[in-house]
């Protein structure tokens, strides 16, 4: 992973390897139900670039010598390559795209009331991290149930990702 300085503005915001190819070995309708989750769900992909961009228009001020508005439309570009990765691996797996995610046999459609409207800086960080930390872990949870090593390497690319995300998140705990 490589190394994040707050103080000089040398920020980066994705890991430097290579997204693999969008590529499924075979149409699996399981397996694209599962990346639904991670797109679609309360705590998926579709939440944090929203969650990202709402920030961004709030948090304007400076700190650790950066521009926090420029910091969370950073995240959100990242976010929204994952959701574009996603959106095509499902896609390739046989299904439609639709914004929502099973809750039970139950569908729910994405909407808005899975944002956090706060705007305190210190409690939207700490909300940020515990949200990359629980997408790392739904990322792990969908590799361990999808046996296709093309879908799993994409996956485990965009967990290296979140996990500068949650480094991210961290150093600015420490600096707000």
């Amino acid at each position: 992973m490589q190394e994040n300085n707050f103080s000089n503005g040398n920020i980066a915001y994705s890991a430097q390897s290579a997204y693999p190819e969008i590529i499924v070995s075979e149409i699996n309708l399981t397996y694209a139900h599962i990346l639904s989750q991670n797109l679609f769900a309360q705590k998926g992909e579709m939440t944090a670039v929203n969650q990202y961009i709402y920030q961004s228009w709030h948090i304007f001020e400076e700190n650790c010598g950066i521009s926090l508005s420029d910091f969370f439309q950073n995240l959100a570009k990242v976010e929204m390559r994952h959701m574009n990765f996603l959106g095509q691996m499902i896609c390739c797996l046989g299904l439609n795209p639709c914004c929502y995610a099973m809750i039970g046999a139950h569908p729910k459609p994405w909407n808005g009331t899975y944002l956090s409207y706060g705007i305190n800086l210190k409690e939207l960080v700490q909300l940020n991290l515990a949200s990359e930390k629980l997408t790392i872990q739904n990322y792990r949870k969908a590799i361990t149930q999808i046996d296709d090593r093309k879908i799993n390497a994409v996956l485990e690319r965009i967990c290296l990702d979140e996990e500068i995300h949650v480094e991210l998140f961290e150093q600015l705990l420490t600096r707000i």
